[in-house]
This record gives structure tokens, sequence and C-alpha cells, in this order.
């Protein structure tokens, strides 16, 4: 959403200018469903993505909160689509061991190249 984007430049904007860093993660459910990359503003880029492991017990809390966003559930999860078996799915694509991962970028600005 476009009020995201403009949030989202504005906190990079001023994290650079104040020596901050930042990570962008992966916006799922969305990124299961090849949503393409992100748009930074100019003189900003993501840096090399890590896939790190989510703990048990914050991958279950976050499947719970996803559970309360009822109009993106209707939409994304029901018969023939299981939105959680998809985001398992997603998150092993970058598991050499199994694990359930989520992948983040840190964001680099054009001083930091």
């Amino acid at each position: 959403h476009v009020d995201n984007e403009i949030t989202r430049d504005a906190a990079l904007l001023v994290a650079a200018e104040k020596g901050v860093p930042v990570r962008l993660w992966e916006d799922l459910p969305h990124a299961v469903f090849g949503m393409g990359s992100a748009e930074l503003p100019s003189g900003f880029r993501l840096g090399a993505p890590v896939a790190a492991p989510v703990e048990a017990d914050a991958r279950t809390r976050k499947f719970e909160a996803l559970k309360l966003y009822s109009s993106q559930m209707l939409m994304l999860n029901g018969p023939q689509k299981d939105l959680f078996e998809q985001l398992d799915g997603h998150a092993r694509k970058t598991s050499t061991d199994g694990a359930y991962r989520e992948t983040t970028w840190p964001v680099v600005s054009g001083d930091d190249s």
C-alpha cells in the first residue's frame, strides 16, 4: 500500500541521517505469491538476504495473529488453499536444515555502498 511505502521511505531517510541500521523483512503472506521486490527510494538498495530461523513459539504466535485478520483470511485461506501450509513451504525453501525461516535484508544507503 502507498501509505506503508511513504512511511517506510520516511523512516529510511531519518535512519540514514541518524546512522541507524535498518533491516526489511519479507512481506508475508504476500511474498508466498511472488509479489516482487521492494522499490526503495533513490540512494537506497537491499543488501544480501539473510534467512534466519524462527523459534516454534514465535511461529505459532505469528500464525495465531494472522488468523485475526478476517478479511485477509477470507481471501488467502480456505478450501483448496491452506495459507499456513503455504507459509511453511515458503519459509522452508531457504532452509538447509528444514527449519522454519524468515528472510530479511539490510538496507544500504548510497553512503554505505
